[in-house]
């Protein structure tokens, strides 16, 4: 019999500093999101009442839960990025042009992570990494993207600025996911620019009894449906943990302690994310050459530099920056892709198709990459197969910048005058300026 089935109910789940610990969090939860809404929110369990999708292993059952998920926690799928990365795989890109490749740091004893959280790109989108294999596993899966939504919940939206991931799990809980959460363990891990798990556990199965014992107090819920769903050991974490909670009322949520870390300025990226906003280009231009000053090596930065060059129509200069990145990096698809732009700006056509075709080969997730593949088709009139190329972008992101001015210009000179005019309209809509590639 588990160790947690005790003859005496004067005891939790967890020790006293633990249990002390979770009821801070909780309180600062209750803080952060408030105590009617967490008492009204829905919980969400296991089934096909809550989670009609039909999990088959392909992309389209994770999409459709990450849209169950983030409706669930008040955010807009649309305005979050899913991107599936493979077993062993060590680098992914952001999507964004201004975006970074991003290294997956190795954990002890793994290769790769469940789930990652990179943040918000310089698109106004969340990214999010799901690994391949939980297209297997649909509990895993959708407590994956709970964990890793919750993140935007608290570094996204600003409401803690150093990650927490005791404190992330806890959210999933106060979102209505948390028997979701409870019923898969996952092990954490962190890096410098992202926050992960994987499989094994980050909280114990006495904590998440705890956890949830906590909720259902706070709830004022004397035996909840959802507690059938849960597993056999959390369950009976919760049974002891709820019955010393109502014999000691006067012990639970006394703690002092609930502040946060407080928030950090950084000036420079202050200034960065306000010359983005305006697209001050130039602001952008020096603040990056200062931090390549300190860093000459960064592909990054060299990357960024090229790109807000290119914005400003210096191609010539703009493609010294891309030589430079694909010299530090070559395997960092960006540069080759916005080179061969550059390319087709200044009719080098041959050597704009070879980069932006390399581009699409390294990363076929690049919505920018398929975009001035279909540019190149379309420069040189090949119209199907520009279409074709367009209609691959708008696959992997629909909002992807100047798609619908491209796809507009596209039908235009297929005849097809309807669909022509419904994509300008949009284009004109979302103020995408003209491209000098487009007569």
């Amino acid at each position: 019999m588990p160790a947690f089935f005790r003859k005496n109910n004067n005891e939790p789940s967890v020790d006293e500093k633990t249990r002390q610990r979770l009821e801070e969090y909780f309180l600062w939860l209750i803080n952060s999101f408030g105590k009617e809404y967490i008492k009204n929110k829905k919980v969400l369990n296991p089934d096909n009442n809550d989670f009609p999708v039909f999990y088959n292993e392909q992309l389209k059952s994770a999409s459709d839960t990450l849209k169950i998920v983030a409706t669930q926690m008040d955010l807009d799928p649309g305005e979050i990025k899913l991107h599936i990365y493979k077993e062993g795989q060590i680098e992914i890109d952001t999507g964004s042009p201004f975006g970074q490749r991003i290294f997956l740091q190795n954990v002890k004893g793994e290769k790769y992570s469940g789930g990652l959280y990179f943040g918000k790109l310089e698109d106004g989108k969340y990214l999010i990494g799901l690994e391949e294999k939980k297209l297997k596993d649909p509990l895993g899966m959708i407590a994956t993207i709970a964990h890793e939504l919750s993140h935007i919940k608290l570094l996204g939206e600003k409401r803690i600025e150093t990650n927490n991931e005791l404190l992330t799990d806890l959210t999933t809980i106060v979102f209505g996911l948390g028997v979701l959460s409870a019923n898969s363990a996952f092990r954490t891990l962190s890096g410098f620019d992202f926050w992960g798990w994987n499989r094994s556990g980050y909280l114990s199965q006495r904590q998440w009894g705890y956890a949830l014992a906590l909720y259902a107090y706070l709830r004022e819920e004397e035996n909840p449906e959802w507690i059938k769903f849960l597993s056999p050991n959390v369950k009976g974490a919760f049974n002891q943990s709820i019955t010393f909670i109502r014999n000691n009322p006067e012990l639970i949520y006394t703690v002092k302690d609930t502040t946060v870390e407080p928030k950090v300025e950084n000036v420079v990226a202050n200034k960065m994310r306000d010359a983005r906003k305006n697209k001050n280009f130039d602001e952008l231009i020096n603040l990056s050459k200062k931090q390549l000053s300190a860093n000459p090596k960064d592909k990054i930065l060299n990357n960024n530099i090229g790109y807000y060059l290119l914005q400003q129509k210096k191609y010539e200069e703009a493609i010294g920056y891309f030589n430079q990145a694909i010299k530090i990096a070559p395997k960092y698809d960006f540069p080759y892709n916005n080179r061969g732009y550059c390319k087709l700006q200044l009719d080098d056509v041959t050597g704009a198709y070879e980069d932006i075709k390399k581009a699409c080969e390294m990363n076929p997730f690049n919505s920018f990459a398929w975009r001035n593949l279909g540019a190149y088709y379309l420069k040189i009139n090949e119209l199907e197969k520009a279409l074709e190329n367009f209609e691959e972008a708008e696959n992997v992101d629909n909002k992807t910048e100047l798609l619908n001015f491209y796809l507009g210009k596209t039908h235009e000179k297929l005849g097809n005058f309807e669909k022509a005019k419904e994509f300008l309209y949009k284009s004109i809509e979302l103020n995408e300026h003209n491209d000098s590639l487009i007569e």
